[in-house]
């Protein structure tokens, strides 16, 4: 390997016909999403784009007899972010649906407003906290297998899109989840 070519070497070009390449990149569009939870097991196949989990780690620089050390404190995870397209059959719309009258009390899950005046809004308690246990994404491409699970997702924001004559774009919803933790498997 020489130091000039190390991407043209590594990643195959230089490997011979017939013998197998194992740092083979992924593709960004070999995925697939499922949740799983009280709804049992919703599969995600109308959808644009998903964000990867992301962390951030927390540290904070402390003076030591003068000296700097930096101490780590914690970690944070970013939000993972779904692009859903508004499909007809209104798979999407259903799920959103669902969830919202799980947690909550009020006019998005009532077909009559006048209702809604009578018997309140608010978040509803329940026994289960979790209406969506895991966020599953998997990355399939022939004989790489690799599945990212979300533990514990929550919807944080739900944005609709902006309907607009002059544009023939398909509709989506773009939805923010924040979770408790993320486990990556590859095989």
């Amino acid at each position: 390997m020489t130091k000039n070519n190390v991407a043209f070497d590594k990643y195959g070009q230089a490997t011979p016909h017939g013998q197998f390449i194992s740092a083979i990149p992924r593709s960004k569009y070999n995925f697939g999403c499922r949740l799983i939870g009280i709804p049992g097991t919703v599969e995600l196949d109308r959808i644009a784009s998903v964000t990867m989990p992301s962390v951030s780690m927390k540290a904070t620089t402390m003076n030591s007899y003068n000296k700097k050390v930096i101490v780590q404190t914690g970690s944070e995870y970013s939000p993972v972010v779904l692009v859903a397209y508004d499909t007809k059959d209104a798979a999407i719309e259903n799920f959103l649906k669902g969830y919202m009258n799980y947690y909550y009390k009020g006019p998005m899950n009532t077909k009559d407003f006048s209702e809604h005046q009578t018997q309140g809004k608010g978040y509803k308690l329940q026994n289960d906290k979790n209406y969506i246990k895991q966020f599953i994404i998997d990355r399939v491409s022939g004989e790489d297998n690799n599945k990212i699970t979300l533990y514990n997702p929550f919807i944080q924001s739900i944005d609709s899109d902006t309907l607009d004559y002059s544009d023939s774009g398909l509709v989506q919803y773009r939805i923010t989840f924040i979770y408790e933790g993320f486990n990556i498997e590859s095989d």
